[in-house]
């Protein structure tokens, strides 16, 4: 009860005001060794609440509460740029690094107590907690951050202290872990999940519990796509992209189940890929659909460094989900398997994101359909790319012609990865999705799809996998699709390989003889 009173005499008598210099804001904040003190020894003492009674440490923890926002401004108005101000002197830059201290102590207090809450199990208690550093603005609670009022928790999650951020992430995953609708409601906030996604390691924790124990993915997608088409006017410049929310999100969910693959980890990626559900997967897909369909378009009216600029979050959203689908595909997860062969949209799917493509054929999948066209839209490795016109006779020319019947026009996907990887990443979850399905390689043959998993198998440098993940395909497709068989039996050699450098280099061409069959020649002396 001491310690609670002094915290609150501290918060009480340290206001803050903008000075002309940094040194008048020194001044305004002497008093922060004291509540950096205090502090200190809150989050100690809330360090041991799980060995007595959780409740009565609430108290204590809504005083570290109220002054966690209040550092939070703080800090925030030290690191305002001041017009005309001179160099920071010494006694400034202490001040500025205090208040940064008392931030991160009252982050870390909060997630002492939360965790204590947790231990306890007292669900009282973690509701007690949850009102204190959660409350919703609209019930009156919340500190003035940027004109508008937020909760003290999502305040220290948008601090400039990397270690207060991280706390209090620490912070919120403990208080999901204990309720499914204090999940729900951190996943209908859209300023939290952009400022929580930032948060380094502990996000990957967060969101690993939101998404896979929790399946709110497509909840908090939602909330974040709602947001995007709002006023994002209050949100700190770092976080503000349309859909830098998403892209923070889904690569904090993937580097989760990325630590998750290490089978010595008590929660494997096999248990995660048992939990995900199909309304999440299905999330992924579409996500992945829009990002690509976007810097697809783009890229027709954009050209270099635009194209950086503009697309940079979607082209990182891209990446993210289909590296969760990969990864949890790999594990032979049924609800992607499922999701990418449906043939139909699914009831929820809404109207926020555009709608899967059509199958050239029935039996294809839309998200296979989508991922097929999606490779074909990119140049053949090690050589130019197809133009239009060629593509239109191609083996896999269905594919280019899916959906136009029903919408009158003709998507457009990335002609140019848009990361590292994209191709390996495309030819990886064709592979994993035909093994053992025959019904599914069949269609796939009939549209083309074998030979353009066989056209992959060069090396191509910005995705070295590809050509492994490539060749993995056609075996998954030949083994059990004899329309695969016929089809690639029946090609014809178009050119030899002449103009490879390290054939040309040891002095060997190779040319195609009367009969349609290679022969190799030597410049010195030929032989066939």
């Amino acid at each position: 009860d001491a310690l609670r009173a002094s915290l609150v005499r501290a918060s009480a008598t340290s206001e803050t005001h903008v000075g002309d210099s940094h040194l008048a804001s020194a001044c305004a904040v002497a008093a922060a060794p004291l509540r950096l003190a205090l502090l200190r020894v809150a989050r100690n003492a809330l360090s041991v609440a799980a060995e007595a009674a959780a409740s009565a440490h609430c108290g204590l923890a809504r005083a570290v509460a109220e002054l966690a926002a209040e550092e939070c401004v703080r800090v925030r108005r030290l690191d305002a740029p001041v017009p005309c101000a001179p160099a920071p002197e010494d006694g400034a830059r202490s001040a500025v690094d205090e208040t940064r201290q008392c931030a991160r102590a009252a982050a870390q207090a909060l997630a002492n107590a939360f965790t204590a809450a947790a231990a306890s199990a007292a669900a009282s208690d973690m509701s007690a907690l949850w009102e204190v550093a959660f409350k919703p603005v609209g019930d009156g609670g919340g500190v003035c951050l940027d004109s508008c009022a937020v909760a003290p928790a999502v305040a220290l999650l948008e601090c400039d202290d990397a270690g207060a951020r991280e706390a209090a992430a620490l912070a919120a995953h403990a208080a999901v872990g204990a309720s499914t609708a204090h999940a729900e409601a951190l996943c209908d906030d859209a300023r939290a999940l952009r400022a929580a996604a930032s948060c380094g390691p502990a996000a990957e924790l967060l969101f690993g519990r939101l998404c896979v124990e929790h399946t709110l993915l497509p909840r908090a997608l939602r909330a974040l796509r709602k947001d995007a088409r709002g006023d994002l006017a209050t949100t700190p410049a770092a976080l503000a992209g349309p859909q830098c929310g998403t892209a923070r999100v889904l690569e904090a969910l993937c580097s989760h189940l990325h630590k998750r693959a290490d089978r010595s980890a008590s929660a494997t990626l096999g248990a995660a890929a048992a939990a995900f559900d199909a309304p999440s997967a299905y999330e992924l897909l579409r996500e992945a659909h829009a990002a690509a369909a976007r810097i697809g378009s783009a890229a027709s009216v954009c050209t270099g460094d635009a194209i950086d600029a503009v697309l940079e979050d979607d082209a990182r959203a891209l990446e993210a989900a289909m590296g969760c689908m990969s990864l949890l595909l790999g594990e032979d997860c049924g609800a992607v398997r499922e999701t990418l062969a449906a043939t139909g949209e699914r009831a929820d799917a809404g109207g926020d994101t555009p709608p899967l493509p059509h199958a050239p054929i029935p039996e294809l999948g839309r998200g296979v359909a989508l991922l097929l066209r999606m490779l074909a839209a990119l140049p053949q490795p090690g050589r130019g790319s197809v133009p239009l016109e060629e593509r239109a006779v191609s083996a896999w020319a269905p594919l280019y012609a899916g959906g136009a019947e029903k919408t009158g026009t003709e998507e457009t996907y990335p002609a140019a990865a848009p990361y590292v990887g994209y191709r390996a990443d495309l030819c990886a979850l064709l592979a994993n999705l035909c093994f053992g399905r025959a019904d599914l390689s069949d269609a796939l043959a009939r549209v083309g799809g074998a030979e353009l998993l066989l056209s992959q198998t060069r090396v191509d440098e910005a995705a070295p996998m590809a050509r492994e993940w490539a060749l993995w395909g056609v075996r998954n497709v030949c083994e059990v699709s004899p329309v695969a068989h016929e089809r690639l039996h029946g090609l014809d050699a178009l050119h030899a390989a002449d103009d490879d450098r390290e054939l040309r280099g040891r002095g060997v061409r190779v040319q195609l003889g009367p009969d349609g069959k290679p022969t190799i020649h030597h410049d010195s002396a030929p032989s066939s």
